[in-house]
């Protein structure tokens, strides 16, 4: 049921009833249909029943994936669509919920839907307005922004196994039927065994080519045509089983039992070993299986063509951050106010994002009188989804909060600086306090990857461009912050 949208499924449509509450992983539920008018609000709570808050989840469940993807750029499980309500691929991501008429009953669906996080408790509309005198500029009109593309990863460059993913020692342990015996009469600590128990270490080449081409014939996974989809520079199967880039690289299988044992393993135990070991080797090449990598060549775009000169943003009330959503223009919303509309730098009309992206503007606020010495034009472009980055590691999306364009005229040609910067608020920290081993520590590497590898392509003969991508913007971090953009800019 969790491959209903794959090609060469025979089911095309699963009518369930009250099936959906045993782990199913629901990736494309269009309709709920209640054939049933039972309502249990708990009036002495003002809160919605059991049954209800049920229901609530089971379109949660319904309404959490997308399992579509148009381009290679978007996730395959998440919904794509939400903020492009005039998008008609939105359809795919619509799910439609039955009942009779009866209104008092969806009230209270939609307080257990608020109440698990479902919708909002509130929405707020703002408007975002590139400013008149920026789309008037010259800037506005010529700038240039370089992205790069995902692209698939073909895995040419594989030649062995990785050596750091796989398992460094594999153990395992022979039933001996042995006993220990103690004499009530002795000391508790002195024991007499039987037998001895000994380990003995093996190279998985020592179990025997037969072995292990019957072990490999016995799982999917390693036949053939499927290897090369892992490893495209692969000969032979007898060339993974024997060559030193493949499996005669396995090392450390440590079998323990007896010596006796040990030096009489049959077929069988041979067998069951190799099964073993390549079902492990098996589960860390999924697992570092990589799909796409961030082309490291940027294309140019005009910055114009996207950025949108008027976008409808929604945001929700009662979110971590108080300062989300809050214009920073109206001194009654914005504890972290400041007047943009005299900021000819900063390129909205208003900004309405966390209270860390509104730190990062006052600090180029107090940071654009000495930039303006050295670069005769500064521009703060935010990005609210206007274009991606992808990792050059495995294409994963970046959307940067901000690029800081800086023009320098003072050279033989102008150079403009296209630098892409993410705040982070404290949440996202490792337990040190700072990024380095974070979740989101991948992306910072990224961008500050970007000037030693990523390839432009320049067009103009006067006017040269360079992207550079800064360590993340926090507040609490500012000084360290700041070192690094002197270096870069100063």
């Amino acid at each position: 049921m969790n491959t209903l949208e794959a090609e060469n499924n025979e089911y095309r449509g699963v009518f369930a009833v009250d099936k959906l509450n045993d782990g199913w992983d629901v990736l494309n539920l269009f309709d709920i249909v209640r054939l049933y008018e039972t309502r249990d609000f708990n009036a002495s709570t003002n809160s919605p029943g059991k049954t209800t808050m049920s229901e609530a989840q089971l379109i949660g469940r319904g309404a959490r994936y997308c399992p579509f993807q148009i381009s290679v750029d978007q996730e395959l499980y998440k919904r794509k669509f939400d903020q492009d309500v005039e998008n008609e691929l939105k359809i795919c991501e619509e799910l439609y919920y039955h009942s009779a008429h009866n209104p008092r009953y969806i009230f209270e669906l939609n307080l257990a839907l608020k109440e698990i996080g479902i919708i909002p408790h509130e929405k707020k509309e703002r408007k975002l307005k590139l400013k008149n005198s920026f789309k008037e500029s010259a800037f506005y009109n010529e700038a240039l922004i370089y992205l790069n593309e995902k692209e698939k990863y073909d895995r040419s460059d594989i030649f062995s196994l990785d050596a750091s993913i796989i398992p460094q020692e594999f153990k395992f342990h022979l039933r001996t039927g042995l006993t220990q015996t103690t004499d009530i009469f002795e000391e508790p600590t002195t024991r007499r065994a039987n037998n001895s128990v000994t380990i003995k270490t093996f190279d998985l080449i020592d179990f025997g080519t037969p072995i292990i081409r019957k072990a490999i014939d016995k799982l999917d996974f390693y036949w053939f045509d499927n290897l090369q989809s892992f490893f495209p520079n692969l000969d032979s199967i007898s060339e993974f089983i024997t060559s030193k880039k493949y499996l005669g690289k396995i090392k450390n299988i440590i079998i323990e039992g007896t010596k006796q044992q040990l030096d009489n393993l049959s077929s069988v135990q041979k067998l069951e070993f190799v099964i073993e070991v390549l079902s492990k080797i098996e589960e860390t090449i999924k697992a570092d299986k990589i799909e796409y990598k961030g082309s490291k060549k940027f294309n140019h775009y005009f910055l114009k063509d996207k950025i949108a000169q008027e976008k409808e943003l929604t945001f929700s009330d009662g979110g971590p951050d108080q300062e989300f959503g809050k214009s920073m223009i109206n001194t009654a919303e914005s504890r972290l106010y400041l007047d943009l509309s005299e900021k000819d730098w900063f390129v909205y009309e208003d900004n309405f994002g966390t209270s860390e992206k509104k730190h990062f503007i006052h600090f180029v606020n107090k940071t654009h009188d000495k930039l303006k010495k050295k670069y005769s034009q500064i521009y703060l472009v935010r990005n609210e989804r206007f274009f991606k980055l992808f990792n050059f590691d495995d294409g994963r999306a970046v959307e940067p909060d901000f690029v800081l364009y800086l023009v320098n005229d003072k050279l033989k040609k102008s150079v403009y600086y296209q630098i892409f910067v993410e705040p982070k608020g404290n949440q996202f920290k490792d337990k040190h306090g700072t990024f380095e081993n974070s979740k989101e520590s991948w992306k910072q590497s990224f961008l500050q990857q970007l000037n030693a590898e990523g390839k432009l392509t320049q067009i103009f003969s006067d006017k040269e461009y360079t992207i550079w991508g800064m360590p993340f913007y926090n507040k609490v971090l500012e000084g360290d912050f700041k070192e690094s953009f002197k270096t870069f800019v100063f």
